[in-house]
């Protein structure tokens, strides 16, 4: 949507994981891309672009994944990206199509959001303090914790607002503000079943024991992602999970609005109810 070359290739767009709207850590300059591609390439002990692109596959991913597997991001280029998307969209420069987006109601576990360490209103405070530094106090009065069932609950539900839903509904109420065309938001708030009892008693005891953890962490959670095999009617080839008849429905409503969407620019209308494939 932001990019130039881009503009007149599509007609309607989908956002279901948040934008890069307020992530200008996440995007990198001109220059500090082309630092970190020089220094790229002579950790490859490549001394040409072209010597680049004969690396195998196989050879790139291992280089790739060794430092900082996370530096290749978004590049103000001047070429694909001409400005940061925030500017794009603050002065109403992107693509002018419908814009259907969404998030779960349960993005981000609690287990997640406090990396694995215990939830208590402490470290609930010294993680808002690191994230927010000086408006640490502000947000704190709209999470209130108090007690360990607060901390675990506030922090699932900052965790979330704070990498996904923000982030989507400032993408929605910009493109609603500066372009005519409409915005539409859904939220996906479907009880995911879990791992079959088949996939919990494989494996080896310690791999049964860490999928007992996974598992009391997704099952009854509308987590981040666990809208996709809904959205693309795949329930029926991921084998790993006790899908039950409602979650078969909700996938085929689900289609239905999508396809509608695709179909008109808008999501709703009396064919949602689409059969499950």
């Amino acid at each position: 949507m932001a990019s130039p070359l881009s503009q007149g290739l599509f007609s309607r767009a989908i956002a279901q994981s948040s934008s890069l709207l307020d992530s200008r850590k996440l995007i990198k300059t001109k220059e500090v891309a082309e630092k970190m591609g020089v220094e790229f390439a002579n950790f490859t002990k490549s001394q040409s672009i072209n010597k680049m692109r004969k690396l195998s596959a196989g050879r790139l991913l291992k280089l790739a994944s060794k430092g900082d597997p996370r530096r290749f991001k978004p590049t103000v280029d001047g070429y694909f990206l001409e400005e940061f998307p925030i500017d794009i969209f603050e002065n109403g420069r992107q693509a002018s199509v419908p814009l259907l987006v969404g998030w779960n109601a349960n993005e981000v576990p609690s287990l997640a959001f406090y990396r694995l360490k215990r939830a208590t209103p402490e470290n609930f405070r010294k993680k808002v303090e690191r994230i927010y530094g000086s408006g640490a106090h502000e947000l704190l009065e709209y999470y209130p914790v108090k007690t360990r069932q607060d901390a675990r609950e506030a922090g699932a539900k900052l965790g979330s607002d704070w990498l996904i839903n923000f982030g989507t509904w400032r993408l929605a109420e910009l493109h609603a503000s500066k372009q005519p065309a409409p915005v539409y938001r859904y939220l996906f708030d479907q009880p995911h079943p879990g791992l079959t009892k088949k996939v919990l008693n494989s494996g080896s005891l310690p791999q049964q024991l860490l999928k007992r953890l996974l598992n009391k962490t997704i099952t009854g959670s509308a987590f981040h992602a666990a809208e996709i095999e809904y959205a693309l009617g795949n329930l029926n080839v991921q084998k790993n999970y006790a899908w039950k008849k409602d979650d078969y429905q909700v996938s085929s409503r689900m289609q239905g609005y999508f396809s509608n969407f695709i179909k008109s620019g808008n999501p709703n209308g009396l064919d949602t109810e689409k059969k499950a494939l």
